[in-house]
């Protein structure tokens, strides 16, 4: 397990993760953001981008022990 802070629409949030977790799970299940979709988990269908540092990504496809520290998501995009 590893500890990561990031913020996520201007909020911020401590967890503890697998290295391998998803973004995209770790957002629904344990932070319960409930916009942030899974559909493919593959990353062609795009219902799971939200902004890292401001960046639009594919969330379904970034692992918990690549994002960095202190990092900004977005997932209200006109926030």
């Amino acid at each position: 397990m590893i500890e990561k802070r990031f913020y996520v629409d201007g909020v911020e949030y401590n967890v503890s993760v697998d290295p391998d977790d998803r973004l995209d799970a770790v957002l629904r299940e344990q932070l319960g953001f409930s916009d942030v979709r899974n559909v493919c988990g593959r990353g062609s269908c795009g219902l799971c981008t939200v902004r890292l540092d401001g960046t639009p990504i594919r969330s379904c496809l970034q692992r918990m022990g690549q994002l960095p520290d202190m990092a900004r998501i977005g997932i209200k995009f006109n926030s």
